[in-house]
């Protein structure tokens, strides 16, 4: 990815492709939306909450990620933070029958990388 918010995007769509089994079709939208800002020390901190947040919409709040927008992940007073605005689509029954659940989002050797100009991680999932 080239930059951390790009990175954090790429892991969100990866897991919404894991647990759909299909790609993601996140649209830039105007409707309303939910506000996300997540503090941690770490980036592999900020990304398991971030993944953890959608994880919990999908599986409590039986709503999926439809669009993300305003997704930035940077430094503020020596800690991590990611802002997003999510919207979310409610989760037909016929539709969340075929999906996978996921868990967790585990730290099983997560790190976030950076090699020139590219961010890149592996992230395991307990299912």
């Amino acid at each position: 990815a080239d930059s951390l918010s790009d990175l954090f995007m790429a892991a969100l769509e990866g897991m919404v492709r894991l647990i759909s089994g299909s790609p993601p079709l996140f649209k830039e939208a105007e409707t309303e939306n939910e506000k996300f800002i997540l503090t941690a020390d770490s980036l592999e901190d900020l990304l398991v909450d971030w993944l953890s947040e959608m994880i919990f919409h999908i599986q409590v709040n039986r709503k999926i990620p439809d669009a993300i927008f305003q997704l930035s992940v940077f430094e503020e007073n020596n800690h991590k933070k990611l802002t997003a605005k999510v919207n979310f689509k409610p989760l037909e029954t016929r539709e969340s029958e075929n999906f996978s659940e996921i868990k967790a989002v585990t730290y099983h050797h997560l790190s976030i990388v950076k090699n020139q100009d590219e961010y890149s991680t592996v992230i395991i999932f307990d299912v």
